[in-house]
């Protein structure tokens, strides 16, 4: 997808943790004030709580460490990124993941993380990207620049997914226009 230009949210910051659950909340503010369906606003919120997270727990802990934020979108797309000092391994280790994940539906992809959660510490869940693609309804893919910098990329609809419209059937499909008349 080619990053959607009509509106833009970009912010600059340090990696410090007591970040994350307030630019979750504002982001998911202002992408319930901006979208066109705000129901999409939890989503983004919680792409941006996970992105974030894992840019601060693999940032380095010198004076390259700094975060970068875009949130970019128009009427059908939304695309987030986040910026981060990579070392080269972590950035093969991640490339590796996401290309596995992929091979996945997000669904089965998640059940497998939460399953292979229980055997990991808790602060090394591997949740956080399988929750972006399950619960958050995106696809994610990294861009890698000569200076370091690891850029992870989550891209998705701006249209409010069944279960967010109420049109999802119990077994979890979307019922037809029938079931509304």
């Amino acid at each position: 997808m080619t990053a959607p230009e009509d509106r833009v949210l970009e912010l600059r910051f340090k990696p410090l943790w007591l970040y994350v659950d307030r630019l979750r909340e504002f982001c998911t503010f202002f992408a319930e004030a901006s979208f066109a369906h705000p129901e999409v606003g939890q989503r983004v919120g919680l792409t941006v709580h996970e992105l974030v997270e894992n840019a601060i727990k693999y940032s380095p802990r010198d004076e390259r460490a700094m975060l970068e934020l875009r949130v970019l979108w128009n009427e059908r797309r939304v695309r987030i990124e986040v910026t981060n000092f990579a070392d080269i391994e972590h950035a093969r280790r991640l490339r590796t993941s996401l290309a596995a994940l992929s091979e996945l539906e997000p669904a089965e992809g998640y059940a497998m993380a939460m399953k292979r959660a229980l055997t990991l510490p808790e602060t090394e869940s591997g949740l956080g990207l399988p929750r972006i693609r399950y619960e958050g309804g995106m696809e994610l893919e990294t861009a890698a620049s000569t200076d370091g910098r690891l850029t992870v990329i989550a891209t998705g609809d701006t249209l409010p997914t069944a279960a967010e419209t109420g049109d999802e059937g119990r077994d979890g499909t979307q019922e037809s226009e029938e079931r509304a008349t």
